[in-house]
């Protein structure tokens, strides 16, 4: 029912033989996608420390909450995680004295 819907609301303007061909081959590329999307991150998310991954998407939110365009937000919170994770990284490292050991 989706991609017939799907296919009358494309107008690619090769036809509807283009749109629902075109809208079949991506809903079998994306779906098998996104499956193996959402295991990897829910095994990563099996690992993780609770307390702390909690502790880096909420700082993630709050960062995101702060800038006004959705986007702007999304990319600020994502840029503030990744820098507050490698540097969580970097003090643990440092603080367990085996920063000459790592790679």
């Amino acid at each position: 029912m989706c991609v017939v819907i799907a296919g009358l609301y494309l107008r690619s303007g090769f036809g509807y033989v283009f749109d629902f061909a075109f809208v079949i081959l991506c809903a079998t590329v994306l779906i098998p996608l996104v499956a193996v999307v959402v295991a990897l991150l829910l095994t990563i998310a099996g690992t993780l420390p609770r307390m702390a991954t909690g502790w880096i998407i909420g700082a993630c939110v709050i960062v995101m909450l702060a800038w006004l365009p959705p986007h702007v937000g999304i990319a600020m919170g994502i840029v503030v995680g990744l820098a507050e994770g490698f540097l969580g990284a970097a003090v643990a490292t440092v603080a367990l004295g085996r920063f000459a050991e790592a790679a």
